[in-house]
This record gives C-alpha cells, sequence and structure tokens, in this order.
C-alpha cells in the first residue's frame, strides 16, 4: 500500500499552524518602532538567537516616516497585509532568525507543508541559495550562538538557486515528516560562511551582506491541503494503491532533473535497493528488493520545490 499526499501552491489558511502568519497583529507603543526587533512588536514571533530580526509596517503616524513601502534597507510592499519581518541571511559571520510557537505540536510520522516567501532587500550587496526553517521542540539553547544556528533545515530552497529578485517575493515551499513533538518553527540561514555560497548582485553597495525580507508563513498537514493523489504542477503522483513490488511516478509535465532518494525511519539510505526506470513524464521504481515496512521518498525537481512522500511497502 502506498500513502501519499501532495501539496498546493494555493494554501488553505484555515488549517495554518503558525499564528499572525502575515506579522499584521502588532504590539503598537515603546519599546517597538519600525525596523525594531521583532519580538518587541509583534505578537507571537520571537528573536531565539543573539541578533535582532526586524519588523516593517505600514501603518501612517506610527512609523514616523519609516515603513514598509520605504525603510533603511530599500523598497519593498508586504506580499499580503501591510507588514513583514526582516533577517539578516548573512552579515559575515553574524545572521538572524525569526521563530515562532506552532499552534500545536507536530504528529510523528505525519507529513507538514510549509511555504513562506522572501524578497532580497534593495542594499543588499550579496545574495545566498540556503534561506530555510527549521523545526524542534526547544530553542532555549540557541541564544549562546552568537553567529549561524548550526542545524540541518527540513525545508530550504533550492541549492545553487541564488535568491535575488528585489522587486517580488520568492516562495521556499517543501513538505517533510514530523518526528512528533516540534513546537517552534524558525526561519533564517542555518550555515557557516563556508557552507554559504553568495553572489554579489549589487557592486555599489556599501553594506558587506544579504539582508532579506520574510512574509506570509504557512505550516499544515499534507492532506489538509489538498487529498490523495490531485495532480498539480510541478508535483508527482505516486500509484497503484495498494503496491509491492513497483512504484510509478507520473508528473504533469516533462522535467529534466529529478532526484530521488528513499529512506527508512531510521534515515538510512535505501536507493540502492531499489532500480528506478526513466519513463516519459515519469518513472518506475522497484521495490521487490525492499523488505515491508514504512519508507519516506524524497522527491527534487529542477525547480525550488521539494518534497517528501511517506511510502508503505506491504
Amino acid at each position: 500500500m502506498i500513502l501519499l499526499s501532495v501539496i498546493s501552491s494555493t494554501s488553505i489558511a484555515q488549517f495554518n499552524l503558525v499564528p499572525n502568519a502575515s506579522f499584521e497583529d502588532t504590539i503598537f507603543g515603546s519599546p517597538c518602532y519600525c525596523g525594531g526587533n521583532i519580538e518587541l512588536c509583534v505578537k507571537n514571533w520571537f528573536n531565539p538567537h543573539g541578533a535582532t530580526p526586524d519588523y516593517y509596517t505600514y501603518f501612517p503616524g506610527y512609523c514616523s516616516g519609516v515603513n514598509s513601502v520605504n525603510n533603511p534597507s530599500g523598497f519593498q510592499l508586504a506580499r499580503t497585509g501591510n507588514a513583514y519581518a526582516g533577517i539578516y541571511g548573512i552579515l559575515s559571520p553574524n545572521r538572524d532568525y525569526i521563530a515562532v510557537s506552532l499552534t500545536d505540536s507536530l504528529l510523528p510520522g505525519e507529513c507538514y507543508y510549509t511555504e513562506f516567501y522572501v524578497s532580497l532587500a534593495n542594499l543588499s550587496r550579496f545574495a545566498i541559495d540556503n534561506i530555510g526553517c527549521y523545526y524542534t521542540n526547544d530553542t532555549s539553547g540557541y541564544k549562546s550562538f552568537g553567529t549561524n544556528i548550526p542545524v540541518v533545515p527540513q525545508i530550504r530552497n533550492q541549492p545553487g538557486v541564488f535568491l535575488s529578485d528585489t522587486l517580488n517575493w520568492a516562495k521556499i515551499s517543501g513538505n517533510f515528516v514530523a518526528s512528533g513533538g516540534e513546537t517552534f518553527l524558525l526561519i533564517g540561514n542555518f550555515y557557516n560562511d563556508l557552507n554559504t555560497p553568495v553572489d554579489t548582485v549589487n557592486f555599489t553597495s556599501g553594506w558587506q551582506g544579504a539582508y532579506y525580507y520574510v512574509d506570509d508563513v504557512l505550516v499544515a498537514p499534507c492532506d489538509s491541503i489538498v487529498g490523495v493523489n490531485h495532480i498539480i504542477p510541478n508535483v508527482i503522483r505516486i500509484f497503484p494503491i495498494p503496491a509491492s513490488n513497483e512504484l510509478y511516478i507520473f508528473t504533469n509535465q516533462l522535467i529534466q532533473r529529478i532526484q530521488m532518494d528513499l529512506f527508512d525511519l531510521q534515515g538510512i539510505d535505501q536507493t540502492k535497493k531499489v532500480i528506478i526506470y526513466r519513463r516519459d513524464y515519469g518513472w518506475q521504481i522497484d521495490i521487490s528488493g525492499l523488505s515491508k515496512g514504512v519508507y519516506i521518498l524524497n522527491y527534487t525537481d529542477g525547480s525550488s520545490f521539494r518534497s517528501q512522500y511517506k511510502v508503505i511497502k506491504q
């Protein structure tokens, strides 16, 4: 039997586990100010790290000339509403992170979809390719880190695809299977300088960093967004259901670059035990050599979309 959940780019807001997902619910008055520390200005969100992530909003009479449209980092409209956050993806060797407590703990073995949007600030000299998010059940030790938080994010944008757009909002999204008990979501660059590729995009800027705006954060159970076996762009369909020897993977468009990896629940790579055949608009995977049980199929195509699927061989 194969259990499959796939994700649509049009999310269903009522299932969102992120409170104040667009940073609109603010705390007015001192000591908050536009461009100030996010935990002093925005409900639910906080700074898990030793740096100072920022907050911007357009609220006439409140921001004293500094708002989300024109701010010290450049010009940007909020993707939705009037507010967004700001973080340094890199300012060697410093980083900024924003964090939020989810409205419910994640369930073990369940698939969750994550989506958020970023835009590079105009004055940034560099762009980077590894903004992501990390789920955890404890943030108490992260204040001690002066640079990057050394964890591996469950979701990040496509490696090699630099987030360099200063006009539009770029979506970072993907699926992952929860270990269980995760109650916090962190967003930022979790890699050190050595493992953070940079692209110079503004040779005239004096800023020696990459500063990103963040807006519209979504975390939702996979099956709350799109039903089983529903085909959408850049997402795959797996069948038959049930299956014991072969999996068939189809897409609704031709994808030239693809990577699939199969892991057991202990995280051991089982890819070497399967044979993958290329087919028109899809692939065939021979799983006859695998033992019965639960597996996780990681799927990455040529875009920024990364996904995980729970596979049960019976």
